[in-house]
């Protein structure tokens, strides 16, 4: 990897925050999806996440534990997911913290909440993350963002085509 000394350190980019309050709105409102298998696979299964208290809004890698962050009744919908992908709205890069000591991906939903669009908040009722570094290669093209402490990934909102 190469490091650019001059940038080293100076934080060019900072994510917005987002106040609890506006973070628990929005969560109450707009579902996580997690896609589990591999990209393209017709074994691929999604998951729509169980509510998150505020502390696991902030600091839980959401891709990992489906088995227990899943919400059971509605993941067995998977008819909700066919209504959100079908009504796509809008995708958006979003950044995601380095964790210390951790060369995984892991992103949280209070940073995806935090920078998704006004304009897009108003519409969604679900997102989900597209595309995300999976490989060593993949992380170390992100150096413009990794030099920062952050990953990058797309994200995809959607909003249900009948809503209830």
């Amino acid at each position: 990897m190469t490091i650019y000394p001059e940038l080293v350190g100076k934080n060019v980019i900072q994510l917005p925050s987002i106040t609890d309050e506006r973070l628990m709105e929005l969560h109450s409102k707009i579902t996580t999806i997690v896609k589990e298998g591999m990209p393209g696979s017709e074994y691929s299964s999604f998951h729509i996440l169980r509510l998150y208290t505020l502390e696991e809004l902030r600091t839980r890698n959401f891709l990992t534990n489906l088995e227990n962050d899943s919400d059971v009744e509605d993941t067995k919908r998977l008819h909700i997911h066919r209504g959100y992908h079908e009504n796509y709205l809008a995708e958006f890069d979003c950044l995601h913290t380095i964790k210390e000591g951790c060369s995984k991906f892991v992103p949280t939903v209070a940073e995806v909440l935090a920078q998704m669009p006004d304009s897009v908040t108003e519409e969604a009722d679900g997102f989900i993350i597209v595309q995300y570094p999976k490989t060593i290669e993949e992380f170390t093209a992100q150096k413009e963002f990794i030099i920062n402490g952050y990953h990058s990934s797309k994200v995809r909102t959607y909003a249900r085509k009948n809503k209830p």
